[in-house]
């Protein structure tokens, strides 16, 4: 009876636990990306080889972002560190190409948005 009971117990700290998150946790860094061109924006955080030359509905799929004039985007939960940003401005319809991407470096924290411009 005491293993049931135990069993039981376990079930229902583990997830209250689990919830609470060490009660100081913040949340992991953020890249937020602004389009303050009037051109349409291609951006991308840390990218797969596949997404550096995919098209632009594929580009969507594995994980970038397109931003009309004026829009912004967060890319969240990267960890400490640098990350390899990439964007690209076109006009409208105009298709990007793997060599139109630039890199920029940009170093996230714990809890701290970077902000960058689409270039």
């Amino acid at each position: 009876m005491y293993k049931l009971c135990l069993a039981a117990l376990i079930a229902f700290a583990v997830p209250s636990v689990a919830t609470a998150g060490g009660g100081g946790s913040k949340e992991l860094g953020k890249i937020r990306f602004h389009n303050g061109s009037g051109q349409i924006a291609y951006v991308t955080v840390d990218p797969s080889d596949a997404l550096k030359n995919a098209t632009p509905d594929k580009f969507v799929k594995l994980g970038g972002r397109i931003l009309n004039p004026g829009e912004s985007t967060e890319f969240k939960n990267l960890k400490d560190g640098n990350h390899t940003v990439f964007s690209t401005l076109k006009n409208q319809g105009d298709i990007p190409s793997q060599a139109d991407f630039k890199p920029k470096t940009v170093s996230t924290r714990k809890g701290v948005t970077s902000n960058v411009n689409a270039f």
